[in-house]
């Protein structure tokens, strides 16, 4: 009672009810059961793991599926094969009340989305500063340019509610704080570093205090 299609997979599996599709896909099943394996060359954690989830080794799912018309009570988890909760999107993060720098003025020409690097922010009363839980899908956001160096505007194209996650606090020297998922990237000598791998005394890029200025 197991669906199984592609060169050697699940060709172990002697448990029940799964669905394998690829390439080898599962083929590390022995024991298991109720699985569902997509993808090229994918496997499950282990040999007897049962009722488990994965679609190219992206997005995975735990704790039991439903049949008929019965919904299942696991977790789906995207970058995360441990999901915590109903939807766990493992991405990068900081906390709801961070502030960002929203444009208000609307005089800025636009090209594919983001703003002409000969536009400026003529004073600080263009700026105004909302939380990231209050931002809206197409606020101009301050970013930064690498190849320039300069805050230039740009468009939010969507927002997402990442959940409950563990958070690291960073204070730099002048006082300013943030705070963030371990796995969040900042700039710095070397080149963007995720902030658990960051020391103390270590330098990370931050804008000057007048954000007119553009850089």
């Amino acid at each position: 009672n197991s669906t199984m299609l592609g060169y050697y997979a699940g060709y172990l599996a002697t448990g029940g009810n799964n669905t394998l599709l690829g390439y080898r896909a599962g083929d590390n099943i022995t024991t298991g059961t109720d699985n569902i394996i997509l993808g090229y060359n994918i496997s499950t954690p282990a040999v007897g793991t049962s009722s488990y989830l994965s679609i190219g080794n992206l997005i995975f799912a735990s704790g039991g599926f439903g049949t008929g018309t019965t919904v299942g009570a696991g977790n789906v988890g995207i970058g995360t094969t441990n999901p915590l909760q109903k939807l766990h999107v493992e991405g990068q993060c900081v906390t709801g009340d961070t502030l960002l720098s929203i444009v208000k003025s609307k005089e800025f020409s636009m090209i594919n989305d983001q703003f002409s690097n000969n536009d400026s922010i003529s004073n600080d009363k263009n700026l105004e500063y909302k939380r990231i839980d209050q931002v809206k899908s197409g606020d101009q956001v301050l970013s930064l340019d690498e190849k320039t160096g300069k805050l230039v505007p740009a468009r939010i194209k969507g927002l997402l509610d990442m959940g409950v996650k563990p958070i690291f606090k960073i204070t730099t020297e002048d006082g300013r704080e943030i705070r963030t998922t371990g796995n969040h990237p900042y700039l710095t000598k070397e080149g963007w570093t995720k902030v658990a791998s960051l020391e103390e005394g270590e330098r990370i890029a931050v804008a000057k205090d007048d954000l007119s200025s553009g850089s």
